[in-house]
């Protein structure tokens, strides 16, 4: 299942939310640079293949923002991982 990794701060059930994107987020960024270089690729082209400015892709790598499934998705296509393996919920790269 895709989650969306919308930070909101409205409700209880939100202030969950926001706990898990603590989480969530550290582990997205830490995955991502190794996984950049491994592929050569500069953050420059990075966002140009997410079709976003350098300075939001920083940000996505840097973990202060979240990202949408669309993109975890291609990410992880790109990657060639699982977008769990992006997201810390499984240690393996490898996609199944």
């Amino acid at each position: 299942m895709m989650m969306l990794l919308y930070y909101t701060k409205f409700d209880d059930v939100s202030r969950g939310k926001e706990k898990k994107m603590e989480i969530i987020l550290p582990r997205l960024a830490e995955r991502l640079k190794p996984l950049r270089k491994r592929f050569g690729r500069t953050q420059k082209d990075m966002a140009e293949l997410l079709g976003v400015t350098e300075r939001h892709y920083q940000k996505i790598e840097y973990g202060h923002i979240n990202v949408s499934a669309t993109t975890l998705i291609l990410l992880a296509d790109y990657f060639h991982v699982t977008t769990d393996y992006l997201l810390g919920r499984e240690d393996t790269h490898d996609h199944h």
